[in-house]
């Protein structure tokens, strides 16, 4: 909570931070904190002509990181006054790097003796010499002082520099809900798309595996498909099981065992998919990134969080100042909703 007030305070100030991307900590700047409590984040250094990264979640970014270092430092180190090559090969195991020993020994004499001009396996560095020695391995801290926890269960995807999915549902203050997902995409839930439902009905037949309600609910309402498309500036496509875009899956390789899965996200432009995984009986569907089966990333717990996701990320970036012609919203108590007319 103390590094969530700090972070809004560094929004309204535009201090220095460090944001988690493409597999590492780099530094960046904070500009906005949006009103679904993600930020929009300037990198130091972009790999695109996008100056801004939109919609990225408070568990990717570290305040003030070199603040908690004493402390990770002292749990590291057991207080015996500096870090030791096995320190920091504890540092790396608990970044998420596998380490061998021979690798850290290597490791450790090539930044000891860029940075330090020590040659030492049986050094100790100072507290500072080991913050700096670890920001060059692209850690941090933060990471760090979860000694090995995983950093989130939910994977982040970026596409064009805004994020689609990998939303921790604990950073949110309450369970996202079917009304809030319709009600972000100003869609009406009570008015089923005929269409939509015939799709999802073939489905149900030929799988033998009911949608789950949730799901179901909100891709056979009217105007969900083109909501979804409009609201996020990568233009993601709604498919349905009887789509070209839509590969389904009979018991994919994911945890629980699900007993099918299939495409409900596509940008045709990339090939990037999101897929609904579930069995039959389940309320809602978990969701899925990525093409190939074997290689899918957890981004969302339902696809109700998911879709509501979509559109906050959608909507932060339409509120951004460059933008002429903005989407008319209101704010929720958990973040924006599309004023419908």
């Amino acid at each position: 909570m103390e590094q969530l007030k700090v972070l809004r305070e560094m929004a309204a100030n535009g201090a220095a931070c460090l944001v988690w991307m493409d597999g590492c900590w780099q530094p960046g700047v904070v500009v906005r904190e949006n009103e679904d409590g993600t930020f929009t984040v300037q990198l130091d250094e972009h790999k695109t002509l996008l100056p801004y990264t939109y919609g990225v979640a408070p568990s990717e970014v570290s305040v003030n990181d070199k603040a908690l270092w004493p402390e990770v430092f002292a749990m590291l180190t057991e207080d015996r006054g500096g870090m030791s090559i096995n320190d920091f090969g504890r540092a790396m195991v608990w970044s998420g790097y596998k380490v061998t020993e021979e690798k850290n020994r290597e490791v450790w004499l090539a930044l000891c003796g860029d940075l330090f001009d020590i040659h030492d396996v049986d050094a100790l560095l100072t507290e500072e010499q080991s913050y700096e020695l670890v920001r060059s391995t692209a850690s941090c801290a933060k990471q760090i002082g979860q000694a090995g926890a995983p950093r989130t269960k939910y994977r982040s995807a970026y596409v064009n520099e805004v994020r689609m999915g990998g939303r921790e549902p604990k950073e949110i203050s309450r369970a996202v809900t079917l009304q809030d997902a319709l009600e972000a995409l100003g869609v009406d839930g009570n008015e089923p798309d005929p269409s939509a439902v015939a799709k999802l009905d073939a489905f149900e037949v030929a799988s033998g595996v009911r949608v789950p309600p949730v799901l179901r609910k909100l891709l056979s309402s009217t105007g969900f498909a083109k909501a979804v498309h409009d609201v996020h500036p990568n233009n993601p496509d709604v498919v349905f099981p009887t789509d070209e875009e839509c590969d389904v899956e009979e018991s994919p390789p994911v945890e629980g065992n699900p007993q099918v899965a299939m495409t409900i996200l596509y940008r045709s432009h990339t090939g990037d998919a999101w897929n609904a995984v579930f069995s039959e009986g389940d309320e809602d569907a978990q969701v899925y990134y990525g093409s190939d089966p074997d290689e899918w990333v957890p981004v969302s717990p339902s696809s109700a969080h998911f879709f509501w996701d979509i559109a906050q990320t959608g909507l932060a970036w339409w509120q951004a100042p460059t933008i002429s012609d903005r989407k008319e919203t209101e704010r929720t108590d958990i973040g924006l909703k599309l004023v419908r007319r």
